[in-house]
């Protein structure tokens, strides 16, 4: 059977991590549970609220104008994701064009918080209309 996770499965689910500890904060859109005959949690997904961020500029003075502008809207785009429920970003940066901005644009990510991810990422889109998890 799946069904929706309940408060009983967490110690089972906890027990599965093996060391990736998940987060059941406000930002979990939805996790489910494949049970066996006794309702004991086998497998479980879940999907929390992530949101793909990119940015567009046009010229500014300078380098220093523009990580003013950078951070004004930074700070006004955490505030409206966070109302939104989003629990983290992510951007992506092509490093393969020879640009002289890359090194200096990296350490002003990283002045605002973000870091480079360690992790490799899969993507995939959510079928609309049609499950194609059979």
């Amino acid at each position: 059977m799946i069904r929706r996770i309940g408060p009983r499965d967490l110690p089972v689910l906890k027990a599965m991590e093996r060391g990736f500890a998940w987060k059941f904060g406000s930002d979990l859109l939805e996790c489910l549970v494949l049970t066996d005959e006794q309702d004991v949690p086998l497998m479980a997904m879940g999907a929390w609220s992530r949101a793909e961020v990119h940015m567009l500029t046009g010229e500014a003075e300078t380098p220093g104008m523009r990580f003013s502008m950078l951070k004004q809207l930074h700070a006004a785009m955490e505030t409206q994701l966070a109302v939104c429920g989003v629990g983290e970003v992510v951007t992506w940066v092509d490093e393969t064009k020879p640009c002289s901005m890359w090194r200096a644009f990296r350490r002003r990510l990283s002045r605002l918080g973000w870091k480079r991810s360690t992790r490799t990422s899969w993507h995939r889109e959510v079928a609309h209309g049609k499950s194609e998890w059979s």
